[in-house]
């Protein structure tokens, strides 16, 4: 047996997964403080109730709770900020709703923590973060970011037109509460979005350079399940089982992230959004994922080519063999998983321009480093001009 030796970063997260599971919410945030900044989305878990719930069961245990609503896809600089000052005595921060109003919180948490007015030399390490952050707990309704149990947050500056990741172990969630009964109520579009998403985050971290025994063996077990369970959940939102294996596989792809990364697909839809923030995260990855799938399976090693092999066959197929034909076929089996959601478009149809490639190129090559560096093949800046042009 070989000797891979590897390195894997342990979750510093609580989870705390189920329906009914919003109930515990009280007595797990007593132990944080007894002010809460509590962030959600635009309008979803008011109108479905949830947030009054979060309210409640918070003021229960004598928790004050201070709101912030209105949290938008692609959470920006000054929604952040405008968090941190509402927030500003805030001894947690709870989050309820999709990744986006997970990321803000978490940003709000950093800024909070260290008494910050500006939030962007933070998200772009010209000022370090440290524990002062402020604890956060993690309450998603989508089933997708995985950002209830990852170290990582994304934020767009507007001013910039750049969207950046960022990433330490003091924005870990103390606490994640997955509630099933939330993310049961998750409309089709965003059952469809999310769940690409993390759909790519599981075959982009089985393929790169840091994956590891530890993560592969979750990649895999994930594209399965996204496989059978994501076309159940899109077509019948009640389906609790499907919405189970769905929830679980993002849990499991967020875990897989931190440690392993994702790679050239999340370089380059990050900045796509950064440039058009009104462009849905998964649906830009859904775009972009065949072209960088068949540009790494056509340039990379034979490792690489097994691996992609491996997705075929989490994905369904059931041939035999390891050849460059049958890792080329998970791009088949994905296209139709996308298209059984609504999600067969190109970056055109989602309202991107050609005289933006250029101008992305150069972003995801600055911006989308870390995950470059971790994607199985080297790209060139013409090779994902190329890529660009693939996926519209």
């Amino acid at each position: 047996m070989t000797d891979k030796g590897f390195d894997f970063t342990l979750p510093e997260t609580n989870l705390h997964f189920g329906s009914g599971t919003l109930e515990r919410l009280g007595e797990l945030a007593k132990d944080y403080g007894k002010k809460a900044l509590l962030v959600t989305g635009r309008s979803s878990m008011r109108k479905l109730g949830f947030l009054e719930a979060a309210s409640r069961l918070l003021a229960d245990v004598g928790i004050t709770v201070t709101l912030f609503e209105g949290v938008e896809p692609n959470p920006s600089v000054e929604t952040v900020e405008s968090g941190m000052r509402l927030g500003a005595d805030a001894d947690l921060i709870v989050a309820i709703g999709g990744g986006s109003a997970i990321d803000a919180a978490k940003a709000m948490a950093v800024g909070i923590g260290h008494k910050a007015d500006k939030i962007w030399p933070y998200i772009r390490w010209e000022i370090p973060i440290t524990d002062k952050t402020k604890p956060i707990i993690a309450i998603p309704s989508t089933s997708g970011t995985g950002s209830h149990v990852t170290w990582y947050s994304v934020i767009t500056n507007r001013a910039t037109e750049e969207k950046a990741a960022f990433g330490i172990k003091h924005i870990y969630p103390k606490e994640s509460i997955v509630d099933l009964d939330i993310v049961k109520t998750m409309p089709q579009n965003v059952t469809a979005e999310t769940g690409f998403d993390a759909l790519a985050h599981v075959m982009e971290s089985y393929v790169s350079k840091k994956a590891s025994p530890m993560t592969e063996r979750l990649c895999i077990d994930a594209i399965s399940m996204i496989a059978q369970n994501l076309t159940k959940a899109y077509t019948d939102g009640s389906d609790l089982e499907a919405r189970y294996n769905m929830a679980l596989a993002d849990t499991y792809a967020g875990i897989c992230i931190t440690p392993s990364r994702t790679i050239l697909v999340h370089a380059m839809g990050n900045v796509v959004s950064g440039l058009y923030p009104e462009m849905p995260h998964g649906r830009a990855l859904a775009a972009l994922s065949g072209p960088v799938m068949r540009f790494n399976i056509e340039r990379g090693d034979a490792n690489t080519v097994e691996k992609y092999c491996d997705i075929t066959s989490a994905l369904g197929d059931t041939s035999s063999g390891v050849d460059k034909e049958k890792a080329l076929k998970s791009i088949e089996l994905m296209d139709g998983l996308r298209k059984s959601v609504g999600m067969d478009h190109s970056l055109a149809d989602l309202g991107m321009t050609r005289d933006s490639i250029e101008h992305l190129a150069d972003l995801s090559l600055t911006l989308g480093r870390g995950a470059i560096d971790c994607n199985p093949v080297d790209p060139s800046r013409d090779d994902i001009i190329k890529i660009f042009e693939d996926a519209m």
